[in-house]
């Protein structure tokens, strides 16, 4: 029988390391980043004849006439030994009757697990698909434990010539996190999105610091700089040994000098030098004709695609569900 505890920030980071499909949605830092905008976190671990199968971090948003909205990027984490397809309906019961005396509560969770038949199939018996996705439910993932010249290699033709011209312009490159990185991050964040007028559609540029200063060593910053002015930059958090590719910025000139290409394999380098075995680099949105030119850059590294089991939702009551993915698929879920 699956049975969930509450559980710590200690308890939850040690499932983070152990966990397969962890991700930085369910770590403690970012809860705390959360927490400005209202939410705050619950966390949880299930076991099944007194072994952990799964952890569960569930950010809570009270909202007006009783209502609770439960959010769970990444979550659970099933990657454990011992989980198996078999428990995932109970799974989600069980930690579903936490909140059965609890009216109007909407849950919605984002799996990080790849898909599959079995689990797909075992997660529509205790939840469901709603009408409308947050996310494409796609990404890609680079194997870091492959040697660099593999990596590379698996690059396509013409992502090998801009990686080529990029290098050859002799760019300098700062990685860390100490101010003078994420200062140079910022800037290069906001230049952008004013270029692109893409203000208010991104993390806010002071988001930087902040989850610099929250996840510590597990934050890193990579800043391209030509003759001084930082020019493309990256930002990626790790959680255990995956890491995630959070946010990046070309400058006009960096764009010129084909800058970012020349970013993809130094970071793959670093990450590999820091003993992280695997990189998420980030979603691409096949089906959003916008995403177009963001999803050919990602994809010509070569990268593996990789679809999640990704987004699923429960209320008690249906037309709960319906009204509740409608005002996220409006507003978001800021």
């Amino acid at each position: 029988m699956v049975t969930w505890r509450r559980a710590d920030d200690a308890a939850s980071a040690a499932l983070l390391d152990r966990a397969e499909d962890a991700t930085l949605f369910q770590s403690p830092a970012w809860a705390e980043f959360k927490r400005e905008a209202g939410w705050t976190a619950q966390r949880w671990i299930a076991s099944l004849g007194g072994a952990p199968v799964a952890g569960l971090q569930a950010l809570l948003k009270r909202l007006p006439f009783g209502r609770v909205l439960a959010w769970a990027p990444g979550g659970p984490m099933t990657g454990l030994p011992g989980a198996s397809a078999g428990d995932a309906a109970a799974l989600f019961k069980s930690w579903l009757e936490t909140f059965s005396g609890e009216k109007g509560v909407y849950a919605r969770f984002r799996l990080h697990r790849p898909a599959s038949p079995d689990w797909d199939q075992a997660r529509g018996r205790a939840l469901s698909r709603p009408a409308r996705k947050i996310n494409s439910g796609v990404s890609l993932r680079f194997d870091l434990a492959k040697p660099m010249e593999d990596l590379r290699k698996a690059f396509t033709s013409k992502h090998r010539y801009y990686v080529k011209q990029a290098e050859a312009a002799g760019l300098e490159w700062l990685w860390g996190r100490a101010p003078e990185h994420w200062g140079a991050m910022q800037s290069l964040y906001k230049e952008m999105a004013a270029a692109k007028a893409l203000e208010g559609r991104l993390f806010p540029p002071d988001s930087i610091p902040k989850l610099t200063g929250l996840f510590g060593p597990d934050a890193c910053i990579l800043v391209g700089r030509s003759k001084g002015r930082p020019v493309t930059g990256c930002f990626t958090l790790k959680t255990g040994k995956n890491a995630f590719y959070l946010m990046a910025a070309t400058s006009l000139e960096g764009r010129k000098l084909s800058a970012a290409y020349a970013m993809i394999p130094q970071l793959l380098e670093r990450l590999k030098a820091e003993g992280v075995r695997a990189l998420d680099f980030g979603g691409i949105d096949p089906a959003n004709e916008a995403a177009k030119g963001v999803d050919h850059f990602k994809k010509g590294f070569g990268a593996a695609p990789l679809e999640y089991l990704g987004e699923w939702d429960w209320a008690r009551w249906n037309w709960l569900r319906k009204a509740a993915d409608a005002a996220i698929a409006k507003r978001g879920m800021s």
